[in-house]
């Protein structure tokens, strides 16, 4: 425990030592202060950023995160002046696209890749940038959104273009009945909606308040948001192209990569042989003979086993093909003689 406290508490540091602005925003009318911090390696890629609403100094979201992202905290001095009235609250989004995130973009090297967080309120908010700013943001966070001051009624699946994620939950122990009744609401209607870019979760967090909610809820969201960036099992015993597509939309939507190495491939082809799914063995051959030749060459015994047990159920069109990447790139002695024999047998 003495070790956890002195860990907490050194990430608190330095999200204290975070670069502090006085901004200037024309649309608020104020100065509002905001805290950034980035990782260590920002000089050596581009980042995603999050955008933490009604953040203080020593926010425990930023500790958490200030490693994976650049962490942009935006002090609320009065949250119900900032996010109760629907103007208000109108005001404030423009604040973020119009004025800071050009701001942030500008300054930094991100990627386009967005993230959005906030409690109660400050949660309310999150959700009405999801149906309001559907573009400005990849991923959203709410904890305790305090939905029963907005109007999510309008929320409609066209407006997803692109690949979104969201995470909201509620306390059990909440103590505010309209709260948990609009968070259930827009369960429901999101789940009649049954939209494909937007990839969506909704918990009940058991013996959690409204207070307490907001560090267990984050944490729970960044559990979701890190099973959306592996690999699904769903998908790995899709073709490799379609693999491919996903980890790409992952990579553009959320700022994350998925490595295809050697085992994943793999995988992916022998779950296809048990499939009979003989063409998705081909493409998935052909991506590790040219993505990973080395291994493919170590590995030119099985290689040659798998593409016989397709030539055997009949695929020799399959068959001859994927002889002929063995043969090109690796020393297999049988795999001429095989190629040569299924030539003449056309």
């Amino acid at each position: 425990m003495k070790y956890l406290f002195l860990s907490v508490a050194f990430s608190c540091l330095q999200w204290l030592s975070a670069q502090s602005i006085n901004f200037k925003s024309n649309i608020l009318g104020e100065h509002r202060t905001v805290w950034i911090s980035t990782p260590q390696n920002l000089d050596e890629q581009k980042q995603t950023c999050i955008y933490l609403i009604g953040a203080r100094a020593n926010d425990f979201r930023a500790s958490i995160l200030q490693d994976e992202f650049i962490c942009i905290g935006i002090e609320s001095q009065d949250i119900k002046a900032d996010f109760l009235k629907e103007e208000d609250r109108k005001q404030y989004l423009s604040f973020l696209t119009q004025e800071l995130i050009p701001y942030v973009d500008g300054l930094y090297p991100t990627i386009g890749s967005r993230f959005i967080s906030g409690h109660s309120l400050a949660g309310a908010l999150v959700i009405e940038a999801l149906i309001k700013a559907p573009q400005a943001y990849s991923f959203y966070i709410a904890t305790s959104p305090a939905l029963h001051s907005i109007n999510c009624a309008s929320i409609d699946s066209t407006q997803y273009s692109h690949l979104k994620g969201l995470y909201f939950n509620i306390g059990s122990k909440e103590n505010y009945p309209q709260l948990s009744a609009s968070n259930h609401a827009l369960h429901f209607k999101l789940d009649s909606l049954k939209t494909k870019n937007l990839q969506w979760k909704f918990e009940v967090m058991k013996d959690e308040t409204h207070e307490t909610n907001a560090y267990t809820g984050f944490c729970r969201a960044l559990t979701y948001y890190r099973s959306l960036t592996a690999l699904p099992d769903s998908l790995r015993g899709e073709s490799i192209d379609k693999i491919i597509t996903y980890t790409n939309s992952l990579q553009n939507q959320y700022g994350v990569s998925i490595t295809l190495n050697e085992k994943v491939v793999m995988s992916n082809i022998l779950i296809n042989l048990d499939a009979r799914n003989y063409g998705h063995v081909q493409s998935a051959m052909h991506y590790l003979a040219n993505n990973y030749s080395q291994f493919f060459s170590e590995e030119a015994k099985v290689m040659f086993e798998i593409i016989e047990f397709i030539e055997k159920r009949g695929k020799k069109d399959i068959a001859l093909d994927l002889f002929q990447v063995l043969e090109e790139k690796t020393d297999h002695p049988s795999a001429e003689i095989k190629v040569i024999e299924l030539k003449r047998g056309y």
